[in-house]
């Protein structure tokens, strides 16, 4: 993909993002990939950009786009009218904002049949060049204008001066440098005001409080806007927007008027309020009314995703570790936000590997902790975390792995030293055994057993047939593999003998 490195510059600047993978999304973008089918299935290309993220360079992509066609567009125009200079070119080429752009383009742009262009039809235009510059001659001002009238006997003087200063006030209006000026003035300086309709102020509405209501438009705050709105929509009210007229007529005079005593001063001052009053406060007017409702359309979409997030529920899965910040804690257990709009929840028995009886102890409101996901349930939307799993893994219990060679050399070393999730062999258990039984230290009786319950014990564990119950047995014959009438013989053979 072939794109400009100012561009790239720019955009991987506003989206946080590296160069590299921001031309890697891109050229996924260009080839029509969807947004989530990138982040989900190209994370290795983009970096691991969520789905926001990769949002967020689509459109800033689309706007420089866009900028850079309307950049074409009015070179274009502005060539065709033969007014195109090479600092003008360089201007535009250099401009990245749409706003910028437009007000360059400006003094350019046909707005249909005006006075300016019905007196440059006329001729007049030697003239408005003549007041402008502000040079005197010789000869009275009186007759200096003569000599730019176009036709003799069809416009008086009175009426050429007219169309004159139409012309000049156009001038002002569309100078770049005192439109920007005066409209970051008017920004800074207008006053957001509000009255409610005629013959409605005896109705009693839920926003009387903003009834003849005035403040800065910089300083003026979204709920405040949203309701003036709502009720301009049910025809209740109406706003408009401000400004300090002769704050602005004073910096116009002091960029326009060279000398404040000379014969071209009142000429211009009319020009000049006529620029303000008729051309410049209107549009201006509609421009900061835009930039409201951009201001409200933004705060409106940044209060809608407030509690939204850059992960969703599906892009969880069980055994990721993530981090998050605690949000509230209760005495089951602590919230977590991890970017999800559902907080995750750290349940008591999951904070720490000890015993934990307040949670508040444990952790506290605002702190950044990482946890690993144990539990997700789609259905109730319900995120189980846990701490103890990561301390568990970062503490492990180290043992050492004994095989039975190891074992039959060192008989002091006992079971519990041998990992559970290690797996002896056939052999390693034979030796195990051998060890076991070679001990020469006989175990330690408990104090309430009885010697004769410790040979029962015994008993019980050795294989049926390999012992006898006393000296007085040593005679009779195994009987294990006897049937039942045949022991009831042998046993009524011995105590026929003793009776």
């Amino acid at each position: 993909m072939n794109l400009d490195p100012i561009l790239l510059k720019k955009i991987s600047k506003q989206s946080g993002t590296s160069a590299q993978h921001t031309l890697a999304t891109l050229d996924l973008l260009e080839n029509q990939t969807a947004i989530l089918f990138i982040a989900r299935y190209c994370k290795e290309i983009t970096g691991n950009l969520n789905e926001a993220r990769i949002r967020e360079i689509a459109e800033l992509y689309s706007y420089y786009k866009a900028l850079s066609e309307r950049r074409q567009l009015i070179l274009a125009k502005i060539q065709e009218q033969g007014r195109l200079t090479d600092d003008l070119k360089n201007r535009i080429l250099t401009c990245y904002d749409t706003r910028n752009l437009e007000a360059l383009y400006a003094p350019f742009r046909f707005r249909g049949k005006t006075k300016g262009t019905v007196a440059k039809i006329q001729g007049l235009e030697p003239l408005a060049k003549y007041l402008w510059a502000q040079v005197s001659s010789e000869k009275p001002f009186s007759d200096s204008i003569k000599d730019y009238l176009p036709l003799e006997g069809q416009l008086s003087q009175e009426e050429a001066l007219e169309g004159a200063l139409h012309i000049v006030a156009e001038w002002i209006c569309k100078d770049s440098t005192i439109r920007n000026y005066v409209k970051e003035l008017m920004l800074s300086e207008r006053v957001f005001f509000s009255k409610v309709v005629e013959g409605k102020q005896k109705e009693k509405t839920t926003y009387d409080t903003y009834n003849d209501f005035h403040e800065a438009v910089s300083r003026i705050p979204f709920h405040r806007i949203s309701a003036m709105r709502r009720e301009v929509k049910q025809d209740m009210r109406t706003f408009n927007v401000e400004v300090n007229d002769e704050k602005v007529l004073q910096w116009m005079r002091k960029r326009v008027i060279g000398d404040a005593t000379s014969e071209f001063s009142p000429y211009l001052e009319t020009a000049i309020k006529h620029s303000h009053f008729k051309l410049l406060k209107s549009r201006l007017r509609g421009e900061v009314r835009s930039h409201l409702k951009k201001r409200f359309e933004a705060d409106s979409l940044k209060l809608s995703h407030t509690k939204q997030s850059d992960l969703l529920l599906s892009d969880l899965h069980q055994g990721m570790i993530v981090e998050g910040t605690i949000k509230n804690v209760k005495a089951f257990g602590a919230f977590v936000d991890i970017g999800v709009q559902h907080d995750g929840l750290i349940h008591i028995s999951e904070l720490s590997r000890h015993f934990v009886q307040d949670p508040s102890k444990a952790v506290q409101i605002g702190q950044v902790v990482k946890v690993k996901v144990i539990g997700i349930d789609e259905n109730t939307k319900r995120i189980s975390l846990s701490i103890k799993a990561l301390e568990s893994s970062k503490n492990p219990k180290t043992h050492k792995k004994i095989n039975g060679e190891t074992l039959a050399q060192h008989p002091d070393l006992t079971s519990p030293q041998v990992p559970i999730d290690d797996q002896l062999e056939a052999t390693d258990l034979n030796i195990r055994a051998k060890v076991a039984a070679g001990k020469s230290s006989a175990p330690k009786l408990h104090r309430r057993q009885t010697k004769k319950n410790q040979e029962s014990s015994i008993r019980n564990r050795l294989p049926r047939g390999s012992y006898s119950s006393g000296p007085e047995d040593q005679g009779l014959p195994d009987t294990s593999k006897l049937s039942f009438p045949e022991k009831l013989q042998l046993l009524q053979k011995k105590f026929s003998g003793i009776s």
